[in-house]
C-alpha cells in the first residue's frame, strides 16, 4: 500500500502542475486578447473623433494608428526614428514627420504604457524628436494638446513642445517643472501662464494650451483651468514671437536640455485658437481614449 500512495501522490502533483500551466497560459492569452481589444477600440475612437473635422489641424501624432510609424504595430522596445503625422486634413505630400535619425537618442515604443495602450518612452537623458523648420508658420495663433505620464520626480525642467530655432523670440513652449506652463518670448519679455495642478510622477494628464492672436495665454490640465489667463504684451517690446524654426518634442533642441522623462501618447496642434466647445470636444476624446477623467 505505501508504494501505491506514493505513486498516487506523484500523479496528483503532475495533474496540479498541468492545471496550473493551463491556467497561466489562459491568463496570458486572455491578457493579450484584452490588450488587442483595447488597441482596436482606441483606433476606432481615433478615426471617429472630432479632431478629424475641426478646421486648421496642423499636426496629429499618436501611437495607435496603423499609419503612425514605419511599421504598422512595432514590437515592444522598438526604437522610433520617425513618428508620422496622421492629419486627415493634409495631403500625403503635405503631412509632416517627427524624426530623430540619431541612434540611441530615439524614444522606445512601449506596449501598455498608458491605460493599456502603447506610448513613446523618452528617457530624460537625450531622447527627443523634431519636426523640421517651417512647420506651422502662423504660430502666434495656436492650440496644443499633449498626453503624457511623467516618470521623474522633483522640479526638473522638461520642454514637452517647443517651437524655436534658437534666435529671436518663440511663439510657445509647453513646459513641465513642478507644475505645467505655457510660455512665449520676444527676446526680452517672457509671459507665463501656469497650472494649479502639480506635476506628479506616474500621473497621466491631458495638457491643453491656447494662445490667441490677440496675445492671451490659457492652460488646462484634464480640463481644469490653470491660473488666470495671461495677456502677452511682447509684441509691443523687443521683437516678434513668430518663429519658423523646428518643433522640438520632449527637448529644448537649441541648447540640448529640457529632455523629458516619461511616456507620451499623443500630441495635437491646431494653427488656430480653438473655441472652448472645440477644445472640450478634443479633451473628451482624449480622456475617453486614454482613461483620464476630464472635468
Amino acid at each position: 500500500m505505501p508504494p501505491f500512495k506514493k505513486a498516487f501522490s506523484l500523479i496528483e502533483l503532475s495533474v496540479v502542475i498541468l492545471i496550473i500551466g493551463i491556467l497561466v497560459a489562459g491568463v496570458t492569452q486572455g491578457s493579450r486578447l484584452v490588450r488587442e481589444i483595447k488597441f482596436a477600440t482606441a483606433r476606432s475612437m481615433t478615426k471617429a473623433s472630432d479632431v478629424n473635422s475641426i478646421p486648421d489641424l496642423a499636426i496629429w501624432l499618436e501611437t495607435t494608428s496603423d499609419k503612425s510609424f514605419t511599421v504598422e504595430q512595432p514590437e515592444d522596445g522598438f526604437a522610433i526614428a520617425q513618428w508620422n503625422d496622421i492629419n486627415p486634413q493634409a495631403t500625403d505630400g503635405g503631412k509632416v514627420l517627427a524624426i530623430n535619425a540619431a541612434g540611441g537618442k530615439q524614444p522606445l515604443y512601449t506596449v501598455g504604457a498608458l491605460n493599456g495602450l502603447p506610448a513613446l518612452r523618452f528617457d530624460g537623458i537625450d531622447d527627443n524628436m523634431a519636426v523640421a523648420d517651417g512647420f506651422d508658420n502662423d504660430t502666434e495663433n495656436v492650440t496644443v494638446f499633449f498626453v503624457w505620464k511623467p516618470k521623474g520626480t522633483g522640479n526638473a525642467e522638461m520642454d514637452l513642445l517647443e517651437k524655436w530655432e534658437g534666435s529671436g523670440g518663440y511663439p510657445y513652449v509647453l513646459r513641465s517643472t513642478s507644475v505645467y506652463s505655457l510660455r512665449t518670448y520676444d527676446g526680452a519679455l517672457n509671459p507665463i501662464v501656469s497650472s494649479t495642478t502639480p506635476r506628479l510622477k506616474d500621473n497621466i494628464v491631458i495638457l491643453s494650451a491656447r494662445r490667441t492672436k490677440s496675445g492671451i495665454l490659457s492652460l488646462w490640465v484634464n480640463g481644469v483651468k490653470g491660473n488666470a489667463d495671461v495677456v502677452d504684451t511682447t509684441s509691443a517690446t523687443v521683437g516678434s514671437t513668430v518663429n519658423n524654426g523646428r518643433l522640438g518634442i520632449c527637448a529644448r533642441l537649441t541648447s540640448n536640455v529640457g529632455y523629458c522623462n516619461g511616456d507620451v501618447g499623443e500630441a495635437i496642434i491646431f494653427s488656430r485658437a480653438l473655441k472652448d466647445e472645440e477644445r472640450k470636444a478634443v479633451e473628451k476624446y482624449l480622456g475617453k481614449k486614454w482613461g483620464i477623467r476630464v472635468t
